[in-house]
C-alpha cells in the first residue's frame, strides 16, 4: 500500500516545526518527513511523535551551509570530517527515533574545484554513509537535485546518479527520486520512475 508524507520542512510553515507534527496529524497523516530536524532535540521530536501517532520516514545529513547557497558537505574534497561529523548527527537521530531512510545531499561543485575529485570525494563520503547506516538496518539514499534551483549541483539527473550508484557499488545506497526535480530536467517523468 502507498504511503503519503508529508515534509514539514516544506509544508505548514507559517508555525514553527514544533508545531507542525500536530497539524500533520489534523489532516490525516500518518508519516512525515523532515529534511532537518536538528533544531529540535531527539527528545523533543519523540514526544512529538508518541503524542500524535506519528512516523518519520526521511530525514537528511546534515549539509554544512548547502541551503545557504554554499557548497555543502558531501561532494566537497576538505571537508570529509564535517561530513562524517554530520553523518554520525544524523545517524544518532535515525536510530534513536526509528527513521529508515537518511538522504545524503552530494551538494555542489565548488567554482574553484576540478570536477572530478568532488565526484570522488562524494563516492567515497556515500560509501561511508553505506558502511555506517546499515550497521543500523538504516537505509541511505540520495537524490538528484536540478540545476536551474541549485546550479553546480553534483548529481542533476537520472544518468549522474546511475553513474554514482556504480562508483559507490554497494547495495544499501539507493537513489531518491524527485518528479519535480527530474521534470525540471527534462527527463519524461512517468517512464523514467
Amino acid at each position: 500500500m502507498t504511503k503519503l508524507a508529508v515534509n514539514l520542512s516544506m509544508i505548514f510553515t507559517e508555525v514553527p516545526l514544533i508545531e507542525r507534527f500536530a497539524l500533520a496529524h489534523h489532516h490525516g497523516f500518518n508519516h512525515i518527513e523532515i529534511q532537518f530536524p536538528y533544531e529540535l532535540s531527539i527528545e523533543e521530536i519523540q514526544a512529538q511523535l508518541e503524542q500524535y501517532d506519528l512516523h518519520i520516514c526521511l530525514i537528511n545529513a546534515p549539509a554544512g551551509d548547502l541551503m545557504q547557497g554554499g557548497n555543502g558537505l558531501a561532494g566537497v574534497p576538505g571537508k570529509e570530517l564535517a561530513f562524517h561529523q554530520a553523518l554520525e548527527q544524523a545517524l544518532e537521530y535515525a536510530d534513536a527515533l526509528n527513521i529508515p531512510n537518511v538522504n545524503i545531499l552530494a551538494g555542489k561543485q565548488p567554482e574553484d574545484a576540478d570536477l572530478l575529485p568532488c565526484l570522488n570525494t562524494l563516492a567515497n563520503n556515500l560509501k561511508l554513509a553505506c558502511h555506517m547506516l546499515s550497521e543500523y538496518d538504516i537505509q541511505p539514499v540520495f537524490e538528484m537535485i536540478n540545476g536551474t534551483d541549485m546550479p553546480r549541483f553534483l548529481v542533476q539527473n537520472i544518468a549522474q546518479g546511475q553513474e554514482m550508484l556504480e562508483a559507490v557499488q554497494h547495495p544499501a545506497l539507493k537513489m531518491q527520486f524527485d518528479c519535480y526535480h527530474m521534470a525540471m530536467m527534462g527527463e519524461d517523468v512517468l517512464p523514467a520512475l
